[in-house]
């Protein structure tokens, strides 16, 4: 399974720090990207957790400056106005064991 992981910037001003929602699923590497960015630019980045719906719904009250999901927009994000900007693509896989008796049914 392959799922893509977008960033939606709500506003537009980010020089004096700014607050994201990220989706707990990518709360690990959303956390190493920050500390990344604000090393390079000195920016400090808020980071919360709550999910990808959440962020979208944060984005469109104002009340996160950026948000990181694990889907893209629904329908009402993007007639909104929200733009997707896709950061990394996720793959999952299932490994079993030789001698797991589901084996055979694979």
């Amino acid at each position: 399974m392959m799922a893509l992981l977008t960033g939606v910037v709500c506003q537009d001003a980010f020089a004096g720090g700014f607050v994201t929602r990220v989706s707990d699923s990518t709360l690990v590497l959303v956390k190493a990207l920050v500390e990344a960015y604000q090393k390079k630019t000195g920016i400090v980045m808020q980071i919360e957790g709550g999910g990808s719906s959440k962020g979208a719904k944060d984005c469109l009250a104002g009340k996160v400056d950026l948000a990181f999901m694990l889907r893209g927009l629904k329908d009402k994000g993007v007639s909104a106005g929200l733009v997707a900007v896709p950061h990394a693509i996720d793959g999952v896989a299932i490994i079993v064991n030789n001698a797991n008796p589901t084996n055979d049914r694979l």
